[in-house]
């Protein structure tokens, strides 16, 4: 981890990337192409999460509604 964030708090690296999704308004498109630039992957492979980040998304929409 020190390699790839120096000195960085992990909490503070978790929250520069969800600052990051939000700008998009969380689009799952585009949070997918943030998610996979971070991770270093090809730009291909956002096709590959998008389907379970709509899935987790679904869940949590469920279970906030549920509590709320």
């Amino acid at each position: 981890m020190r390699k790839v964030y120096g000195n960085i708090r992990l909490g503070h690296v978790a929250r520069i990337a969800l600052a990051a999704y939000a700008e998009n308004n969380d689009l799952l498109l585009s949070t997918a192409s943030i998610f996979v630039h971070r991770i270093k992957g090809d730009p291909r492979m956002k096709y590959e999460v998008m389907p379970i980040f709509e899935e987790r998304k679904q869940v949590l929409a469920s279970a906030f509604s549920k509590a709320l």
